[in-house]
């Protein structure tokens, strides 16, 4: 696995990641979340904690970021920049805010 510079992995929840990945720089990796019920305060509510799962063969583009709970299936792309807030298909590739898929690996 390839880690690029300055990428922060918070994973309270727990992070597993297949072999041969490549992680791009400056990517964020979240795996906990505030609650967000209405009529509390934000502070008050306990943190949502949901591990990410990473598939071998997996390239993660500069700057992506992951939210809780998300699993990257083996040889999908994530495009640049993009925030993945829901599973993303093997072999499939996503980008944009929200990810969405844009295609599939050859």
């Amino acid at each position: 696995m390839v880690i690029g510079l300055c990428s922060v992995f918070h994973c309270g929840a727990g992070l597993t990641t297949g072999e041969t990945s490549v992680i791009s720089g400056f990517v964020y990796v979240h795996s906990s979340n505030h609650g967000m019920k209405r009529g509390e305060f934000i502070e008050n509510q306990p943190n949502v904690l949901e591990p990410i799962r990473l598939g071998d063969d997996v390239w993660v583009g500069g700057h992506a970021s992951s939210q809780a709970g998300v699993t990257i299936g083996c040889g999908a792309v994530v495009g640049s920049k993009a925030v993945v807030h829901r599973d993303v298909a093997p072999y499939a590739v996503v980008a944009g805010v929200p990810a969405e898929q844009k295609g599939e690996r050859n």
